[in-house]
């Protein structure tokens, strides 16, 4: 884990002296918070986090080195969270691999990214922009927001899987998870609250009524918090990056994909992008299908690509794809599942043909996830 935290500052040290992306801006914002130029976001928590590491100075060189430390916590949290999520999903399977094994597929996860391909490298000039992806490196709140993802998306998977009973001291953890997410970014709650809801509905005869109604009075406080700050961003304008009216509307089909690349290529970038869970669906229907993580989380990714789809933001952020943030976390989760579900079988000896594939696309992915990180490194963009 210290490995990791020197490695992603090493990183973001490089990305926020010379790369674009959001780094850098988001840094700014505080700046301008300090000088009185701005208000603190209605998502506030990273902003109000590197305001204090810098000692409410607003001093840049202070600012950035708060940055590198609350980014790689965030990213070296993100490693040991998903080690202990994978090990205990193998533990759920009867399969228990060695420390090592269990070490090198959570690194393997932190990194993977979507394949590459020729149209979006050599007739685009870019790794990102029209894909969906499993991590980001220029973003801070989508880092910052993954281990609370991770962590809320286990704690409410173990009260599914009926290994815990929602006590006052697991609703109010579980309450509080939730209302992080949302001040520090709300998009993972974009897809957690609404298929979450639908799961308890379909479990509400299994769990009882009240227990299924005490974990629904968590998910209010993500929802009211969504809802303030949507008030506050998109009506009243506090705190926003951007002048001028903007809201959230309905548009043109992957409108902000189309805008980025082409109508044609967005069916290829879904089967790109989604290549080793698509493989893995054909491969075993039936038991991912009654795999209650894979499906939680396949649920959750689904959502995500279907928001990002059909809504999108109005005004001046029409194509900033901020629509797209949710399937992040999402697809993230879905591998981790995916790869505790088939990795007994992918480490042993007689490896089934599907199964093989499998395992060279996860190898590909993580290929693909060290090749942007050399991108962005010698490009110096996340685009």
């Amino acid at each position: 884990m210290a490995l990791v935290f020197v490695a992603a500052a090493a990183f973001f040290a490089y990305l926020l002296l010379y790369a674009e992306g959001d780094l850098l801006p988001h840094v700014a914002q505080v700046q301008k918070i300090r000088d009185g130029e701005a208000a603190y976001p209605p998502n506030f928590l990273y902003y109000l986090a590197l305001d204090l590491l810098s000692g409410f100075s607003g001093d840049l060189a202070a600012l950035r080195a708060a940055a590198v430390f609350l980014l790689a916590g965030a990213v070296a949290w993100r490693y040991a969270l998903t080690k202990s999520l994978l090990r205990w999903l193998l533990a759920r399977g009867g399969a228990t691999p060695g420390a090592r094994t269990i070490a090198s597929l959570s690194l393997m996860l932190g990194i993977s990214f979507t394949i590459p391909d020729p149209y979006l490298v050599f007739g685009l000039g870019r790794m990102y922009l029209g894909r969906f992806v499993p991590v980001v490196w220029h973003n801070s709140t989508t880092i910052v927001l993954f281990p609370f993802a991770i962590l809320l998306f286990r704690r409410q998977l173990e009260l599914f899987a009926g290994g815990h009973d929602l006590t006052p001291r697991r609703f109010a953890a579980l309450s509080g998870l939730i209302l992080v997410n949302a001040l520090i970014k709300p998009s993972f709650l974009f897809v957690f609250l609404p298929v979450s809801t639908l799961l308890l509905i379909v479990f509400a005869r299994d769990r009882g009524v009240a227990k299924t109604l005490l974990n629904l009075a968590a998910y209010t406080v993500g929802a009211a918090a969504v809802a303030a700050q949507y008030v506050l961003i998109y009506r009243l304008g506090v705190g926003s990056f951007n002048d001028g009216e903007d809201g959230l509307t309905i548009g043109g089909f992957f409108e902000v994909f189309i805008a980025w690349t082409a109508a044609w290529y967005v069916p290829v970038s879904l089967l790109i992008s989604f290549c080793i869970p698509l493989l893995a669906l054909a491969l075993e229907p039936g038991r991912l299908l009654r795999s209650l993580p894979v499906l939680y989380a396949g649920l959750l990714t689904a959502c995500g690509v279907l928001i990002s789809g059909v809504f999108i933001e109005s005004g001046l952020r029409r194509h900033h794809g901020n629509l797209v943030w949710q399937t992040i976390p999402a697809s993230a989760l879905l591998l981790i599942v995916l790869t505790a579900h088939f990795a007994p079988r992918a480490l042993g000896r007689c490896v089934p043909p599907g199964i093989r594939v499998l395992k060279w696309l996860f190898v590909a992915q993580f290929l693909s996830g060290v090749a942007y990180i050399g991108y962005m490194i010698v490009a110096r963009t996340f685009r």
